[in-house]
């Protein structure tokens, strides 16, 4: 069946492919909550015809790695869109649906929730704002006016374990991460499967530690 969509909801799927790509992209090549926004381009843009997205993030834009890297894509996308970006750190899960909410109410086209323990907020909000798109980073959701895009946890997973399995000179091989949700769990019992295919006398360990700070 083919599925109509007005010029709005084109320009919100296309927007969310490309901060999807870029995301992927960014991803490979690397207490209370701040709000900044960023708007690269002044001069040129047409405020009425901007397109506007937003990212919530459950870290710091300068960790180095997952939520640095986020940021770094969806400014990109803002970038090449000629666009307005926002973005808030920190948010624990407790404000998720309040953050995804103001973004929506504030009108920003896309709205992006930078990792999958944001899956449940964004399908709750989701319905509740029609006109936004939400993307979920490394969730596994999809609906009318929201998806996900993921990684491939179980390779990431398995060959870490693997090398893990074959490097240690203890027997002892530790998986750390921040939350505890689908992609986190999968990754960690591929770990142990990738560890225990190559030394099957390792002892593996799974820990959480609560944030990914």
């Amino acid at each position: 069946m083919t599925k109509k969509l007005n010029r709005r909801s084109f320009i919100s799927y296309g927007a969310a492919t490309l901060v999807t790509s870029l995301l992927l992209k960014a991803c490979a090549d690397s207490p209370s909550s701040t709000i900044l926004t960023e708007n690269p381009s002044n001069d040129s843009i047409d405020n009425s015809k901007t397109f506007k997205i937003a990212i919530a993030l459950p870290g710091v834009i300068t960790d180095g790695g997952w939520n640095q890297s986020g940021y770094e894509g969806v400014k990109k996308a803002a970038e090449i869109l000629n666009g307005e970006m926002i973005y808030v750190e920190n948010i624990a899960q407790p404000d998720q649906v309040e953050t995804l909410s103001d973004f929506a109410r504030k009108n920003y086209d896309l709205v992006v929730g930078h990792g999958g323990q944001f899956d449940a907020a964004i399908q709750q909000v989701a319905s509740q704002f029609p006109d936004t798109f939400f993307l979920g980073v490394n969730g596994n959701i999809a609906g009318k006016n929201y998806a996900s895009v993921t990684t491939n946890y179980f390779q990431m997973g398995y060959l870490a374990g693997v090398i893990a399995g074959l490097m240690t000179k203890n027997n002892k091989v530790a998986y750390l991460t921040g939350l505890s949700f689908k992609g986190t769990n999968l990754q960690g019992q591929a770990f142990e499967l990738g560890a225990k295919s190559v030394n099957s006398s390792v002892e593996v360990v799974i820990s959480y530690t609560g944030d990914f700070n």
